[in-house]
């Protein structure tokens, strides 16, 4: 599964470069074409996503993952031979179909895996692997894209996907019994799960980090060169920190599982998420930015896999891949919607306002939950299948800690 995460993401990242690249170089793309290209991208999540998680649920993340992965194969040879810009943008939305499906696929593997409940240490390594292409992906584009162009970036799209039809056609999933999710009670079990508040904060928290990282990404490089007066290469060093002390801090993670799945560990990362975001904005100097980014950046690696697990604990293993399509629906809105607001924002009332202001919303969304939750927070308040993740969490970290102890 890890493998299969850190390839296939790769790929993504591969092709979603290739995508601007030829859009701006070989087909002299507008600003909104390549804003349109973008949405087709990635706007398929948002619209799909808990949809696509009821069907991992009913038919196994497998078939659902062996079907969408043909389907990638398609899209990816689509993005290849496009010589136009309307079959570029056809291509783009296949593609970002079938990536959706995959991923919310692959987000539901850890709970169906026959044989295996290792949600938290799965969490953690795939978050691992969600962060590694990053870095890697954009790298192996620019390599491709200067030695061999943009079709050669879609080519291997295309044979990484043809690798992925093959894991999951081999992959042994444990299929529970449709008849129970198809069951007249189908519809109330459903909406139980949305009134849960361990679901509702988790969902609140999860949507404000991403929302903040979404409206302050597209700034950053206006905000280095404008007021801290600094190069593109300081802009591109800052990147770098973040992007390494992200992967630092999430490989931690595996070192300390049974701290990760307490409930006020994953609000603490949205506290430190929120305040690296303010300092970075409140930076006056290239030494205070690349402290705050850095703070940013652990913050970060240690949030994605908490909300994951948070997320996961709050629903019963037969709904684990609606609940992940919900989680990466409101990654993909966070990434899509906020940029537009966010440079009208900065535009009126200037860039170190608007990017302290996001951050303040943060630290301020982080505050409330940690309010709520000592209000209502008993015990015996707790939903079932709160209760139940807690207890398939605490029964893992313990027997995590003791393998590690046992080394």
């Amino acid at each position: 599964m890890v493998a299969l995460q850190l390839t296939m993401s790769t790929a993504w990242w591969m092709a979603l470069v290739a995508n601007q690249a030829r859009a701006t170089y070989e087909l002299g793309a507008t600003e909104l074409y390549l804003a349109l290209l973008t949405t087709v991208w990635g706007a398929p999540s948002i619209l799909l996503g808990p949809w696509i998680g009821r069907l991992a649920d009913l038919y196994s993340p497998a078939v659902v993952g062996a079907a969408s992965t043909a389907v990638g194969i398609g899209g990816a040879v689509g993005l290849a031979v496009a010589d136009s810009a309307p079959w570029l943008l056809v291509a783009a939305l296949t593609s970002g179909v079938a990536r959706a499906v995959t991923q919310v696929a692959i987000d539901a593997f850890p709970s169906r895996v026959l044989g295996s409940n290792q949600e938290v240490k799965s969490s953690i390594l795939l978050g691992f692997a969600s962060s590694v292409p990053i870095v890697a992906g954009p790298t192996l584009s620019a390599v491709m894209l200067a030695n061999w162009g943009s079709n050669s970036a879609q080519w291997a799209n295309a044979a990484v996907h043809l690798v992925g039809f093959a894991i999951f056609c081999v992959l042994r999933v444990d299929v529970p019994s449709r008849s129970r999710d198809r069951g007249a009670d189908t519809g109330g079990r459903h909406r139980i799960l949305i009134r849960d508040p361990s679901l509702r904060e988790a969902l609140v928290l999860t949507g404000i980090v991403w929302v903040s990282l979404g409206w302050i990404g597209p700034l950053e490089i206006l905000f280095v060169s404008e007021v801290l007066s600094e190069p593109a290469e300081t802009y591109a060093a800052l990147q770098v920190a973040f992007g390494v002390v992200l992967l630092a801090a999430t490989y931690a993670m595996s070192k300390g599982q049974t701290l990760v799945v307490r409930r006020w560990f994953f609000v603490m990362t949205v506290v430190f998420v929120g305040a690296g975001e303010s300092l970075f904005a409140s930076s006056h100097s290239v030494g205070m930015a690349f402290a705050a980014i850095s703070l940013w950046g652990m913050a970060t690696g240690l949030f994605n896999p908490a909300s994951r697990i948070a997320f996961l604990k709050a629903a019963p293993a037969e709904m684990h891949g609606r609940v992940m399509g919900l989680w990466r629906a409101v990654q993909s809105f966070g990434s899509l919607a906020p940029p537009i607001l966010a440079g009208v924002v900065a535009h009126a009332y200037g860039l170190r306002t608007a990017m302290l202001g996001m951050g303040v919303c943060t630290l301020f969304a982080a505050a409330v939950a940690l309010g709520i939750s000592a209000r209502r927070g008993m015990p015996g308040e707790r939903s079932a299948a709160r209760t139940a993740g807690d207890a398939r969490a605490d029964e893992e970290g313990i027997g995590c800690t003791d393998e590690i102890r046992s080394r």
